[in-house]
């Protein structure tokens, strides 16, 4: 049984340096014991967000095209056919018209990476399923917080579904058996056997957007990051189940990266990377894109794997703060509150509340915080007397 009690914990992690496995004290220019050396130690709280309500413009709520009847019964025709382009004709008479619904009844559709437009609703309904065909994905620019793609240099490939500096946009199912299946076998087979060079694509990501929701959705086998949301404003993600195989690499569930105002409710992961991991940028690039994450709520979430802890980090460069984490059980989870920074990657962590965390089976450290991830690409940036973190923490 895990029995919970009120804690406050204040770590800062701006004294001590690693070297050669052992810690030492490090003298500091600054004199750390002035009042305006150490930030004010803020009230826990419970971070109040307002869901986003994405939906068409008024004057495009007519538009509603349902996939099979607009283009003939041949799209979704037994899962065999590349429906990439009847896809991408519709969401563009969408865009044309301003805004609308795209309508997937009961069927096996197969696409390749299609870009989402504005004042879109897709609609996957009950016993629909849209999967990714793994092969012919377009190559895009590495994101401005990182510099290069997230595992190896240079570009990346896109998303299976990508919206970029779009305003309301809702992906809504019917429940469990409206699936979108990223079909990650051949990718996850590619990075163990060495021969991956371009970092893998998530499966649903949005940049630069506002406005996003995400409801009764199952989503599966995922490439890398199942849902990676950067630079966005007002996400709201609600009974959405993530299920991803063990030995499937990187593939975390939810990914708010320099995102604001994020709310992630009645909804579960079981896959084999982070449930939940809240970033923003890495090393000199994230230091210089300079936008935190802020405003982060997940509540009534239940996360199930190995490594399937909340974390945050370890790309944080632009900062986290004001993160509220209730109501929600880990199974078999070795680190469920698992923060990790680098001491040289600059950036900050605070005002993080965890409340009401149900921990079950056999864990490694309930409480994991580590300073010491990685040593930053820009670390010679960082002069003796700034380079640290302060981390504060209301469990």
């Amino acid at each position: 049984p895990f029995q919970s009690f009120p804690v406050l914990l204040v770590v800062s992690v701006n004294y001590h340096i690693r070297q050669d496995g052992t810690e030492k004290q490090r003298k500091y220019k600054r004199d750390l014991t002035t009042p305006q050396a150490i930030p004010p130690t803020p009230s826990p709280q419970t971070i109040d967000i307002r869901p986003p309500t994405p939906s068409p413009r008024k004057d495009s709520m007519s538009t509603s095209i349902d996939i099979r009847s607009f283009f003939g019964k041949v799209v979704g025709a037994k899962g065999e056919t590349d429906d990439t382009q009847a896809f991408e004709s519709a969401i563009r008479s969408i865009a044309e018209r301003g805004g609308g619904r795209l309508v997937l009844p009961a069927a096996h559709y197969r696409i390749r990476p299609i870009n989402l437009t504005s004042h879109l609703i897709l609609y996957l309904q009950k016993g629909a399923r849209l999967t990714a065909i793994s092969e012919g994905w377009p190559v895009i620019p590495p994101l401005p917080s990182y510099g290069r793609g997230r595992d190896h240099p240079g570009p990346r490939y896109s998303s299976l579904l990508h919206g970029e500096h779009c305003v309301n946009v809702t992906i809504l199912g019917e429940g469990r058996r409206s699936v979108i299946d990223g079909n990650g076998q051949i990718w996850w087979d590619k990075h163990h056997n060495g021969s991956e060079t371009i970092t893998r694509g998530h499966l649903v990501e949005f940049l630069h957007s506002r406005h996003i929701a995400m409801y009764d959705l199952t989503l599966r086998n995922s490439p890398f990051w199942t849902n990676h949301f950067f630079d966005c404003d007002h996400i709201h993600v609600k009974n959405v189940h993530i299920f991803n195989p063990d030995g499937s690499p990187n593939t975390d569930g939810w990914d708010p990266d320099s995102s604001r105002n994020v709310l992630i409710e009645d909804s579960s992961y079981r896959g084999a990377d982070d449930c939940v991991a809240i970033k923003s940028g890495w090393d000199c690039f994230g230091l210089d894109y300079a936008k935190p994450s802020v405003n982060i709520t997940i509540r009534n979430v239940t996360c199930h794997g190995v490594f399937a802890g909340i974390a945050i980090g370890s790309e944080m460069s632009g900062g986290v703060e004001n993160v509220t984490i209730e109501n929600v059980r880990f199974t078999r989870a070795n680190k469920p509150v698992n923060v990790k920074v680098g001491n040289t990657r600059g950036g900050y962590v605070k005002n993080v509340v965890y409340r009401n965390l149900t921990v079950e089976g056999k864990i490694d450290q309930a409480i994991h915080i580590d300073a010491f991830v990685s040593k930053g690409r820009c670390y010679r940036r960082f002069r003796e007397d700034n380079d640290f973190v302060f981390l504060i923490f209301h469990l």
